[in-house]
């Protein structure tokens, strides 16, 4: 399946990446590295997440990181619309 990410997905990436590398460079690349491995899970098989308040809302927690992929699926491409850490309360 297509996996389209919104602009606001990518601006939380790139907040997450920038806290990160400030302490871990390395770790910072791995969360990049990580957070692109989830998204080719939900292109294999974009039900994995567990639903999140809608039909078509669904979570997916990014292994051995402390966020989360929002995303929505849609008939013919599944859209990404947030990363959120596991201490906010964003879902």
């Amino acid at each position: 399946m297509k996996v389209v990410w919104r602009r606001a997905a990518l601006a939380d990436v790139g907040k997450a990446i920038l806290y990160v590398v400030s302490e871990s460079p390395s770790g910072a690349t791995e969360i990049a590295r990580r957070l692109r491995g989830a998204q080719t899970l939900l292109e294999q098989w974009p039900e994995i997440g567990r639903p999140a308040g809608s039909a078509m809302r669904r979570i997916l927690r990014v292994n051995r990181t402390p966020y989360f992929l929002v995303y929505e699926l849609r008939a013919d491409r599944l859209v990404i619309t947030a990363v959120i850490h596991h201490r906010e309360n964003r879902r």
